[in-house]
């Protein structure tokens, strides 16, 4: 364990006693008071609990987390440091992250687990029309996490939360959207399409954010999976989603309402910097990431400094820009410049994923319908357009009637030529009954004999 990621490492194991035993203490309950006791303790000093004490279960299962956030931590480096924050290549010796660096990155990859621990969905079941929590509190709001959770950290480190969500939403993308492109399982419920058709690629994506708030351990899991029924076996399927989990408590993130008024970071006076930079300790003393968000934030308003929407930052998080130190920094000779506030040209922010696939509802539509079509007549297993060799029917015999008989395109010469037809007709059965219309009135019968008399004369 890097000895930067100590204390994170303390808070991460604490909140996992707590999340799985209910308990923080032996006599007190799990609730939400105590999430709000576990990091007032922790966050006050930033320092790791004096005697702090583990059982050998609490032990081994810290020991596992870290070879997780050790593999996790040097794949997101080494795919980070790939290019530069202006998106130039990277020289080999340039891609090597430095101890302190790794440390920085271990450090969040804890507070990411310690999230996960304290603020996922928890289990809950359905009785006589009303949610049971199983005795548990529902979890703290997301506007409620920015006193608890995000005030205990300068901004910055919260960015850096985000650069590890951001990784990691990527890492799920690709047995997620293998799974969600192909299983023919996923489709068997109509409703399920409204999850499916949900574009996969948005950062606010609920289904990504659920499997993403089961903690790395899990996501190491999905990641090394090689094959497709392993990722059928991992996934929990469209339906199980989460709106409330990080993104929504980054976006819940505000500068306080006394310095929402200010244009840009760049109008602050000293004393309202101050309030931004020092609101909390930070982790250690490299300006490197300090001076690297203030770079990309220089000209934001504070009313929109915390808009994890905007997809140039996005970029930037897929980057680490907060991870490295001040050193690499002055190498890069970055700081000095104004940052393009345009994404580089081969990113693409409607379609991005780190998985390769382009997002299209039209294709998706089309995709769900056809594995709704072969659920419905007992098929399973996986499908592609043009590829139906992994469906497995039952009994080992296709359907009849499949595939179903596409209706055949109608010659528009043909339709033309009817549509003008129906038209001739039905003028004509109008005049018809227009002749032979039948009076509605005394007069009008007598009009109508006089008429025909008198034509018969």
């Amino acid at each position: 364990m890097h000895p930067d990621a100590i204390f994170e490492a303390s808070l991460a194991s604490k909140s996992c006693v707590l999340d799985h035993n209910f308990k923080i203490a032996r006599d007190k309950s799990w609730d939400n008071a105590a999430v709000k006791r576990l990091l007032k303790l922790y966050c006050g000093h930033r320092k790791p609990l004096l005697g702090l004490q583990l059982g050998l279960g609490e032990a081994l299962a810290l020991s596992k987390l870290q070879e997780h956030i050790h593999f996790l931590a040097t794949d997101f480096a080494s795919a980070a440091l790939s290019v530069d924050p202006n998106g130039k290549s990277l020289s080999r010796s340039e891609s090597q992250a430095s101890y302190s660096e790794l440390g920085r990155i271990e450090r969040t990859f804890y507070r990411f687990e310690t999230y996960c621990n304290l603020f996922r969905q928890r289990e809950r079941t359905w009785s006589k029309g009303f949610c049971n929590f199983r005795g548990l509190q529902p979890r703290l709001d997301a506007s409620d996490r920015q006193e608890t959770f995000f005030e205990n950290f300068p901004p910055w480190e919260n960015e850096q939360l985000a650069c590890v969500r951001e990784y990691l939403f990527n890492q799920v993308s690709i047995p997620f959207n293998d799974v969600a492109a192909h299983c023919v399982d996923w489709c068997k419920n109509e409703w399920d399409e409204c999850y499916l058709n949900d574009d996969w690629e948005h950062p606010e994506n609920s289904i990504k954010e659920r499997l993403m708030s089961h903690g790395l351990g899990y996501i190491r899991r999905l990641v090394n999976c090689t094959t497709f029924d392993e990722r059928c076996g991992l996934l929990e399927g469209p339906s199980a989603h989460d709106n409330e989990f990080l993104f929504a408590g980054f976006l819940a993130q505000s500068c306080g309402r006394e310095l929402m008024n200010i244009e840009s970071l760049a109008r602050c006076s000293p004393n309202d910097m101050d309030k931004i930079f020092n609101r909390a300790p930070a982790a250690d003393r490299d300006s490197g990431p300090r001076e690297a968000w203030l770079w990309a934030h220089i000209d934001r308003s504070l009313d929109d400094l915390y808009n994890y929407r905007w997809e140039g930052h996005r970029f930037l998080r897929l980057r680490g820009y907060v991870m490295w130190d001040m050193v690499r920094w002055e190498r890069w000779g970055l700081l000095n410049e104004e940052w393009e506030r345009s994404p580089p040209k081969e990113w693409d922010p409607e379609y991005f994923t780190g998985s390769g696939t382009k997002y299209c509802y039209d294709e998706i539509h089309e995709s769900f319908n056809i594995r709704h079509e072969i659920s419905r007549r007992g098929g399973r297993g996986w499908w592609a357009p043009g590829d139906e060799s992994g469906i497995q029917w039952p009994g080992g015999k296709v359907p009849r009637d499949w595939p179903p008989k596409k209706p055949a395109k109608p010659d528009m010469e043909e339709l033309i030529r009817s549509a003008k037809q129906r038209d001739v007709f039905a003028k004509a059965r109008e005049e018809r009954a227009r002749r032979e219309a039948w009076p509605s009135d005394h007069q009008g019968w007598v009009d109508f004999f006089e008429g025909r008399q008198s034509s018969k004369s």
